[in-house]
């Protein structure tokens, strides 16, 4: 999966028409989190999330 760095030089990557900000990795390292960049956002209601394995396979969402 692609991915794009921010100006911060943080992780990004693209899924279904938007674009995730990497949040957290789970306890046993096993998953990333990641959560969609527009979740804070006015006017623009998007509050996803996925779960990516270490090689950013998403596998649920």
């Amino acid at each position: 999966m692609a991915q794009i760095l921010t100006k911060r030089n943080k992780q990004k990557i693209p899924h279904n028409g938007f674009l995730y900000v990497f949040e957290k990795q789970s306890n046993d390292e096993s998953k990333l989190y990641w959560r969609c960049e527009f979740q804070s956002s006015k006017g623009i209601n998007c509050r996803g999330r996925i779960h990516t394995d270490l090689e950013h396979n998403v596998f649920l969402f």
